[in-house]
């Protein structure tokens, strides 16, 4: 079977072979539950390519197994090693949903880094339980995590209008960038093009900029906001002057 082939190919003294099996197990997922055993070795291969294609591929293979490790993981006292089980999680997503009440607790981890990851896990394994949690997050005392909580929003897209409010306290952030999160965010989870107009006349650069690219984004449907962003093609940032210059082009559809 191809299973079978595939397990034969991973002990191929071919690098590149060893990665196309470990690739092909991944995308069998669970019905290449035989190659198990294969594929953790593989996944001490001395390639580093063929180690994270196994792992890849149990991942896919065998979701429950890797959860379970990854959970245990979680509570290592090694913050790097915490960090890459958040990593795992992230990549085996919806399959590792019993790993959900980890991931709130790695929310509050002492290690920035493992903050930044359990953020993305949850996102990609629970969108809808990662809302309020985020939420909490864009109040964490590290301005890079209050800024990847603000972009996980956003990508959860309309899963994340509850975060409106928040979102908006965010745009007023101390943090340019945690500013810019936020407003793009804004604008995948709830287009709002009255909010955006407001950001035009923000006292931060950073906000003005992200709101007119954002009104880009939306394009013809944004023509409400054309004397704005009109007006701010004359800010005395470059900068916004460029992005309200494009957005006017994109929403007069030239």
């Amino acid at each position: 079977t191809a299973v079978v082939a595939l397990r034969a190919a991973l002990s191929s003294s071919d690098s590149l072979l060893r990665v196309g099996a470990a690739e092909e197990l991944a995308k069998m997922g669970r019905a290449a539950a035989a190659a198990t055993a294969d594929l953790e070795a593989a996944t001490h291969d001395q390639n580093r390519d063929v180690a994270s294609a196994a792992t890849a591929a149990l991942n896919r293979v065998d979701p429950e197994r890797q959860t379970e490790r990854a959970i245990e993981r979680l509570t290592n006292p090694s913050a790097e090693v915490r960090q890459n089980a958040a990593e795992r999680l992230r990549d085996i997503g919806p399959p590792a949903n019993a790993a959900v009440p980890v991931l709130l607790q790695a929310l509050r981890d002492t290690d920035l880094n493992v903050r930044k990851s359990a953020i993305l896990a949850l996102s990609s394994v629970a969108p809808e339980a990662a809302v309020e949690p985020l939420v909490r997050q864009l109040k964490d005392q590290s301005w890079p995590v209050r800024e990847e909580a603000a972009r996980r929003l956003g990508d959860l897209g309309t899963v994340g209008k509850k975060a409106v409010a928040a979102l908006n306290a965010a745009t007023l952030d101390r943090h340019s960038d945690v500013r810019m999160a936020a407003v793009e965010a804004l604008n995948k989870v709830a287009p709002n093009i009255e909010t955006l107009v407001l950001q035009l006349k923000h006292s931060a650069w950073q906000n003005r900029q992200a709101a007119a690219q954002n009104l880009g984004k939306i394009g013809a449907d944004a023509k409400d906001a054309i004397p704005a962003l009109v007006a701010a093609a004359n800010d005395p940032v470059p900068n916004v002057q460029r992005a309200a210059t494009e957005a006017l082009g994109k929403v007069r559809g030239r």
